[in-house]
């Protein structure tokens, strides 16, 4: 157990004062599972949630992203006001969250867990929402749909958070060009917030969210996530309870599906917001007369090298996605000049694991191993489009399937 720190005393004596009946009811939820210490936070009134079974909007990728941003963002709240180390400190005091709110319509949970050992980017991930079920487990992705009784997975860590809670990625998000902080005081609680506001265009499409801190333990306390770039409509992810925890038992990721459930893998696909992105005929590499294993690699190659050489123009024209975050973003985020988890040097570029398609054409999967600068080795699968122009083919690196795995060799 860490020592306590000023931070962490701080966060404790601090007035959190919470509706009693909401206190009761989540205290009695902890009582079921184990006995933690955890830190909650007065949030506005609970909402009524219609809870409806649906395949197509339950958002893999709005967990994702919401997920980082609730480690990714503190970052950018560095103003004099804000003591940049004492908010990495408070959210390390903590490796486990449980989040409710309503994902696509639908009122949810989540509980999530950062896995400190030899994989430092793996985490477990569970969540609800009616009679559904979405988790990880062993380097895969699973989603059970009640309503036909049938498991969905993928052999790719698509429902997750990489280095949660994690001092590495906190700048990323405050590198966006339209990064926005309000100062403001909770009319219901009384306390101070700080607002965080973006958006950006990654894997994913187009995201915007809104992130709410508690001014004075640094943590965040509720926030929302659209799937557009200008926080139009209700947000695709709303969190407004957050409970953090030191730590949570291994009973609490452990998924029992009733019954005999049919197992049906999931197909290859990328988000059609994205195609148009993949559609300049000056991107990407020459594929007319190559086999599709043999270019998808040199695709694959061309890219890392780029990274490794922090050649920002190269990167852009192998992988277009990467035009829509600027060179500041895919400084910090991708190449890290000077960092000791910074790429430098491709160990294996595998042979393709899954293929698809996506509107533009076939998609394929292919692994690749790669070292950090800090000496570990890291395996990530990555996605490249074929596209077809006249009798001319070539392709582009779309980008990641699933969350990178580290280990130390």
């Amino acid at each position: 157990m860490k020592s306590t720190s000023p931070v962490i005393k701080r966060i404790r004596e601090a007035d959190l004062t919470v509706n009693p009946r909401r206190d009761a009811e989540i205290l009695d939820e902890i009582s079921q599972v184990a006995q933690f210490r955890y830190m909650d936070f007065p949030q506005e009134p609970a909402r009524k949630v219609p809870m409806y079974d649906s395949l197509g909007k339950f958002a893999t990728a709005t967990v994702v992203i919401g997920a980082m941003a609730l480690y990714l963002i503190v970052e950018s709240l560095n103003s004099q006001a804000w003591a940049m180390d004492d908010a990495i400190e408070a959210l390390t005091h903590f490796s486990s969250v449980h989040i409710v709110g309503a994902l696509g319509g639908n009122a949810t949970e989540l509980w999530m867990r950062s896995n400190q050992g030899e994989a430092r980017q793996s985490s477990d991930v569970l969540m609800r929402t009616g009679g559904d079920v979405m988790w990880n487990r062993d380097g895969s992705t699973y989603h059970y749909v009640a309503g036909n009784h049938t498991v969905y997975y993928e052999q790719a860590v698509t429902l997750g958070v990489a280095q949660w809670l994690g001092p590495e990625l906190l700048e990323t998000l405050s590198k966006v060009d339209d990064a926005q902080i309000l100062h403001g005081m909770d009319a219901e609680t009384g306390r101070d917030r700080v607002t965080f506001m973006g958006s950006m265009v990654d894997t994913n499409g187009p995201q915007s969210w809104v992130i709410e801190f508690d001014a004075e333990t640094r943590l965040p306390v509720t926030m929302q996530q659209w799937q557009n770039l200008d926080r139009i409509g209700p947000p695709g992810f709303d969190a407004f309870r957050i409970v953090y925890y030191e730590e949570l038992p291994d009973s609490m990721f452990d998924v029992q599906i009733p019954g005999e459930p049919r197992y049906v893998e999931k197909e290859l696909s990328i988000p059609e917001s994205t195609i148009a992105a993949l559609g300049n005929p000056a991107d990407g590499i020459p594929a007319t007369g190559m086999a599709i294993p043999e270019s998808a690699a040199a695709a694959v190659r061309a890219m890392y090298t780029a990274v490794i050489e922090e050649d920002l123009d190269s990167l852009k024209r192998i992988c277009p996605l990467c035009r829509n975050w600027g060179d500041e973003l895919l400084r910090a985020m991708i190449v890290k000049p000077g960092q000791d988890d910074r790429m430098v040097e491709i160990l294996e570029i595998g042979d393709i694991v899954k293929t698809g398609r996506s509107i533009v054409g076939t998609i394929v999967a292919v692994p690749t191993r790669y070292r950090l600068a800090n000496g570990k080795a890291v395996t990530q699968k990555m996605i490249v489009q074929f596209r077809q122009f006249g009798e001319d083919t070539s392709c582009v690196v779309f980008g990641p399937w699933g969350l990178p795995h580290e280990r130390q060799d």
